[in-house]
């Protein structure tokens, strides 16, 4: 490999890198953000189903603060997809049929997120505006996002990933990929019983900060190393 190259691939891997970390810094932000502020962390968090006039109150106080919140999240997805794909790039299986089940995978993930996004501006401005019925829908579609994450996104992506991981370069240490097949089962599991009982959403919250870590860690990896394409398993 040329110098030039070898400067290339550099680059590549060190922005690669900052992405995985970044990305579940961000997510992490978004998701702690209703710890931080207690009226709202009672409203997402509550385990009944919250009164119209409680989710007007909270949309319309807070509707800065969830704005900014839809772009922490959006743009933290998207970074952890930039970086969960980068790693598929990077093995060599990235046109292969597990790196294409990926894709497909983060699409889905995207196109989920921005789903919530949508219907979290929607509560954010229809309550600010006095629209109760319109904050009222809004808020109960964005709340199902957790439902339906588990259920095809996140177990697609990381069943996926690892089967990415384990045909293709050993970019990662080897236990970085049976912890990806780890997360894409568990998904898988608590999605099917999601299905069958909102009660199991809770789990999906443990898995998804499991998830974030992986990321976080694999990052970190990846600016440790960013020149390295085959690493020891």
């Amino acid at each position: 490999m040329t110098r030039a190259a070898e400067s290339s691939e550099g680059r590549y891997g060190w922005w690669l890198g900052a992405c995985g970390v970044a990305g579940p810094i961000l997510l992490a932000l978004y998701f702690g953000i209703p710890s931080l502020v207690p009226r709202l962390g009672s409203l997402v968090d509550s385990a009944g189903t919250p009164s119209t006039s409680k989710i007007v109150t909270v949309g319309a106080d807070y509707h800065l603060l969830l704005s900014i919140g839809c772009w922490v999240q959006g743009t933290g997805a998207l970074l952890c997809v930039v970086f969960l794909l980068g790693l598929a790039q990077r093995s060599g299986g990235g046109s292969s049929l597990p790196g294409r089940i990926l894709l497909l995978g983060c699409t889905a993930l995207v196109g989920l997120v921005l789903a919530e996004m949508v219907f979290t501006f929607t509560w954010a401005s229809t309550a600010a505006h006095g629209q109760p019925s319109s904050a009222r829908a809004a808020y109960d579609l964005m709340a199902r996002f957790v439902q339906v994450f588990p259920i095809v996104p996140a177990p697609t992506v990381y069943l996926a990933l690892a089967a990415v991981l384990a045909a293709g370069r050993p970019i990662l240490p080897a236990v970085f990929t049976r912890l990806a097949a780890f997360i894409g089962i568990g998904f898988f599991l608590i999605g099917l019983a999601a299905a069958l009982t909102p009660d199991a959403t809770a789990a999906a919250g443990g898995l998804a900060a499991l998830q974030s870590l992986w990321i976080l860690a694999a990052g970190i990896a990846a600016l440790r190393s960013p020149n390295v394409t085959v690493a020891a398993g």
